[in-house]
């Protein structure tokens, strides 16, 4: 991720040493501020978040300021993450070249884990395109071809960087010279099997509207032209001022990455020539093999293609007025929609001495104010959906929704997931959860046994959810009406929509689904499908989106699978508060998943693992239609009695 941080001025004292704002920065009760590490002297300190703290420092011997980025205390003696935190380090200082931004130094001292990096004194390529719209055509093939050199480096050395977009190209301001940035998500494409996956984990990595097709499938095993695939989508944004393919949410996103031709860069901007139209359409290739075969090449297409993109020197690029001018909307991946940039983005913009200056910096950080102090010692539950086959690998994708808790409060949060949803709303109203994601049938349940219990938001209002029937390619079912006397594979009794919806419209058909068909209970989504497309049952009911990401991601066949049936949209999933829970904490959440925002690197891959595109405020009212559909079923003895308190 990149950001921008304040750049204490240079010293221009005949004395070297820090500058007088770095030496105001040493008064903060930061216990690091002035202390040195590896021979660099922390001065001011930039911002934090929940991977790390950054600051400005001054080198002892060279007489400069770097950034040093220094991973937290408290993460300090969890191996992985000091093993992570290390492991970027010792790729980035791999690569040396002039598109890439120069890690310096990296260690352990007294403690404290620190990487050292060159500051870069300008702009992001997507910071230019916010401010001013599409770029000139020579000036972003110029940026392109940059980063394209950078990543042939990279590539050189065995490193797929994985998560290349504008946000991660800087832009020096003297010269115009781009610079790759944020190897948090890089992969090593040799060598020994711990050295694979370098920050992260699970198979899809990466900001999803750059994500090339087989980064969707498998981040785990791409090559170098997902990265050249994700050049040719920054050089369309840079061009077009939005990403090739948009869309309002993950799943669907990554559907029409998948499917769909990318767009023609000219029918939005007719100016483009021939000759860099046919380089976005190769990079945008569905097929690696049909790209350029390196980063290499593409630099060189660029080169041939725009010349004078090479020789002619590059507009300036002007610091902002004042910090607060940013106010700019960036348009995200929701269709024809331009979303302004959260507030909690927003903060993330300051200005000292009249510059910008970037930094590149890991996944997971959150640059914010001044940290208001060590996050305390008590370790606080969220519980998410139930999962019967949940691994220490897919665990790990909940990281950045851990660390989005644990910057918004301060506190030390872990997820809990249980194996059934009777499992979460026993551990919930036993108060052993703080925090809880529950369906919306599960809530109704939730709320009758634990009447405290405050919602606080409520995930993709505007799609809401929708129930899908679905049976195998050959079968005779065209309509629910012939599901009579069938068997029918259902989710747990809990869910709202592999269950209460389900039975609700087979109710409003004429089918009693007691009576007139044999339900089977398979408690997850992905093995209702699994079920109808191997013929062990003639139907099932899943949440339409969960269908539509399995045959995204090639999990189903979709040739083996159709609907016969879709609901109207209802809501379900939200995030509810124990009665427990202090109202002031309860309130930093809520803030914290308002603010989430598809616009930024950092918070997509939050919301990607939250299966989501963004969240308003939850209200009790909200699932009165739920409570009442949930009341008819307990009347005809389909779901559980309530228990109350």
């Amino acid at each position: 991720m990149t950001v921008a941080t304040p750049l204490p001025p240079a010293a221009t004292s005949p004395h070297p040493g820090p500058s007088p704002a770095a030496r105001e920065g040493e008064t903060s009760a930061d216990p690091l501020v002035g202390k040195v590490l590896g021979g660099v002297k922390l001065v001011r300190k930039l911002g934090a978040g929940g991977m790390g703290a950054v600051y400005a420092g001054f080198h002892l011997v060279l007489e400069t300021t770097i950034a040093v980025k220094v991973l937290p205390s408290h993460l300090t003696s969890d191996l992985a993450y000091s093993e992570r935190f290390l492991r970027e380090a010792q790729v980035s200082f791999t690569i040396a070249h002039e598109n890439v931004v120069r890690t310096l130094n990296a260690g352990k001292e007294e403690g404290v884990f620190f990487l050292q990096m060159e500051l870069i004194e300008g702009l992001s390529a997507g910071e230019m395109v916010r401010r001013s719209g599409p770029l000139p055509e020579a000036r972003a093939v110029e940026i392109v071809r940059d980063a394209a050199r950078g990543l042939a480096e990279a590539h050189r050395k065995g490193i797929i960087h994985r998560d290349v977009k504008p946000d991660n190209i800087l832009v020096r301001a003297d010269d115009g010279k781009a610079k790759v940035a944020d190897l948090g998500l890089a992969r090593i494409s040799h060598g020994d099997a711990t050295a694979a996956v370098i920050t992260g984990a699970g198979t899809t990595l990466g900001t999803p509207a750059y994500m090339a097709p087989e980064q969707i499938e498998d981040a785990s095993h791409v090559g170098a032209s997902a990265d050249i695939y994700s050049l040719g989508a920054t050089l369309y944004e840079l061009l077009c001022g939005r990403p090739p393919f948009q869309s309002a949410s993950i799943p669907s996103l990554f559907q029409t990455i998948l499917k769909k031709e990318a767009p023609d860069p000219r029918d939005l901007r007719s100016d483009i020539s021939p000759a860099v139209r046919e380089i976005v359409r190769r990079c945008l290739e569905k097929k690696p093999t049909d790209r350029y075969a390196s980063a290499e090449e593409l630099a060189r297409a660029l080169d041939d293609a725009f010349p004078k993109a090479s020789k002619g020197a590059p507009p300036p690029i002007t610091p902002r007025a004042t910090s607060t001018a940013l106010t700019e909307s960036y348009h995200a991946t929701s269709s024809a929609k331009t979303i302004p940039l959260s507030p909690r983005f927003r903060r993330r913009w300051f200005l000292i001495g009249g510059a910008i200056v970037l930094v590149a910096l890991g996944l997971g950080f959150f640059l914010g104010a001044e940290s208001p102090g060590p996050i305390e010692k008590k370790t606080l539950k969220y519980g998410i959906l139930p999962d019967r086959r949940l691994t220490t690998e897919r665990l790990k994708l909940l990281e950045p929704v851990t660390k989005l808790l644990e910057q918004a409060t301060r506190r030390k949060w872990e997820p809990w997931v249980g194996e059934r949803y009777e499992d979460n709303i026993d551990e919930f109203v036993s108060g052993k959860l703080d925090l809880a994601q529950f369906g919306g049938a599960t809530y109704v349940v939730v709320k009758e046994r634990a009447p405290g219990a405050h919602p606080l938001v409520q995930r993709d209002v505007d799609q809401k959810f929708q129930t899908m029937f679905v049976v195998g390619a050959t079968s005779t079912v065209q309509r629910l009406e012939d599901l009579r006397g069938k068997e029918i594979a259902v989710v747990d009794k809990l869910s709202t929509a592999g269950y209460v919806i389900p039975c609700i419209e087979l109710l409003d058909a004429g089918l009693d689904p007691l009576h007139d068909l044999k339900l089977k209970e398979v408690h997850t989504h992905d093995t209702v499908l699994r079920e109808v497309q191997d013929g062990t049952v003639e139907a099932g009911t899943v949440d339409a989106r969960i269908k539509e990401l399995l045959s995204a991601q090639g999990k189903i066949d979709r040739d083996k699978i159709r609907s016969i049936k879709t609901s109207p949209p209802f809501l379900d999933d939200v995030y509810v508060a124990s009665p427990g829970l202090d109202a002031t904490l309860a309130e930093k959440v809520a803030q914290a998943f308002l603010e989430l925002d598809m616009a930024h690197g950092t918070d997509a891959i939050t919301l990607q693992a939250l299966e989501a595109t963004h969240y308003v405020r939850a209200s009790d009212e909200s699932y009165e239609d739920l409570r009442a559909k949930v009341k008819r079923l307990r009347e005809r003895g389909l779901f559980p009695p309530a228990t109350g308190p």
